[in-house]
């Protein structure tokens, strides 16, 4: 965000630029009506990087630098269409400091290009941040799944325990079951040859 902030501010004070250096080399009103109408869009865009990097202790003195250097190179240019407002195009171009200008330029594009560090920077730290933390959550995503393996072996390994168990008792109520039948058969049958021994002794 503050990248696309920065090219912003870059961007507007270029066109400004162009347009009154259009303005002083044709003297034509469309560029002049244009010049007039970038710069608010330029104040707007310095004021919103100087903004978006209050809470940045090193971005933020950079922001207000850079509008101050904008502001400074507004002035400038203003000054420089006052003139030709007054005297005319040829005195504007008579006045203009090209050295000035390009020193101008070339803080500018210093205090961009450490602000572009430093977001880089930010960037980069926060995607190795982001890179941690996803590995974090695959992590604790792996062991849960182990987790959760592990206490499904355990719980088929104790059903298939308690399966068999019940298996056992049920074979073994089945031979009890079974003893118990043949023991009252075998009951009966005493005493039915009892019945018959007493008859024929009687």
């Amino acid at each position: 965000q503050t990248i696309r902030v920065i090219e912003t501010v870059e961007r507007d004070l270029r066109t400004t630029e162009a347009n009154a250096r259009a303005y002083r080399l044709n003297a034509d009103e469309g560029y002049r009506d244009r010049y007039l109408d970038s710069i608010p869009h330029t104040r707007e865009s310095a004021l919103a990087m100087a903004n978006g990097t209050a809470d940045d202790p090193v971005q933020h003195p950079r922001a207000l630098r850079l509008q101050e250097l904008v502001e400074i190179r507004l002035g400038e240019m203003q000054s420089l269409f006052e003139l030709q407002e007054r005297e005319g195009a040829a005195a504007a171009r008579e006045a203009t400091d090209a050295a000035t200008v390009l020193a101008r330029w070339k803080e500018i594009d210093a205090i961009e290009r450490e602000l572009r560090g430093r977001e880089a920077m930010l960037l980069r730290a926060r995607q190795s941040a982001s890179a941690r933390h996803s590995r974090w959550l695959v992590a604790f995503i792996l062991v849960g799944m182990l987790s959760s393996c592990t206490l499904l072996v355990a719980l088929t390994t104790s059903l298939s325990r308690e399966n068999r168990r019940a298996h056992r008792l049920q074979r073994e109520t089945r031979r009890a079951v079974e003893a118990m039948h043949a023991s009252n058969v075998q009951r009966d049958r005493l005493s039915e040859q009892r019945h018959q021994l007493s008859l024929y002794s009687g």
